[in-house]
């Protein structure tokens, strides 16, 4: 009696730790197979293209999360352990509802933190005024003269750099 001992499968595969919300992730297949294999993905909820054999695929999800992707192949009579890698989805900033305290020479913006923010940028119209943040979310102009309007762009910064969200007051 000859038996053949056949190579199973691997079903390895990488996807990002984190993506921003408008991103997909690309999920590439990196164990081994054979070109007849099955592949039995799961994309936990996302949508996939090209969503079967060994890809890349691009995959999206409807919302903010951590989704679990996982991976099983059929091959040659031998089926792979089940490997599974999860994918969060960041959510996205919140837009920043800006208050302003007006006296006689200055203006005082403030707003609540965003959640996530690195930190904040002001810009600040016409040129030539100038301000000082007081806190992280308190920003103050002086020296105006009465009657001086004053336009602030604010923008929540993000460390991922995918999230900025910006508003003007």
């Amino acid at each position: 009696i000859q038996i053949e001992v056949k190579q199973g499968p691997s079903a390895d595969f990488d996807t990002p730790v984190q993506i921003c919300p408008t991103e997909s992730a690309e999920i590439a297949f990196t164990g081994t197979a054979s070109a007849d294999a099955v592949f039995n993905w799961d994309f936990g909820g996302g949508t996939a293209t090209p969503g079967t054999g060994p890809g890349p695929h691009q995959v999206t999800w409807p919302g903010a999360g951590t989704f679990e992707i996982s991976l099983s192949i059929e091959d040659n009579g031998c089926t792979s352990g089940t490997v599974r890698n999860s994918t969060t989805v960041l959510e996205p900033f919140i837009t920043p509802i800006v208050d302003c305290n007006v006296d006689r020479t200055s203006i005082t913006f403030s707003w609540d933190p965003v959640p996530g923010a690195l930190s904040y940028d002001v810009v600040l119209s016409p040129a030539g005024v100038n301000g000082a943040f007081l806190d992280e979310t308190t920003y103050q102009v002086t020296n105006l003269d009465p009657g001086t309007t004053v336009d602030l762009q604010l923008t929540a910064v993000d460390p991922q750099a995918c999230r900025d969200v910006t508003v003007s007051q």
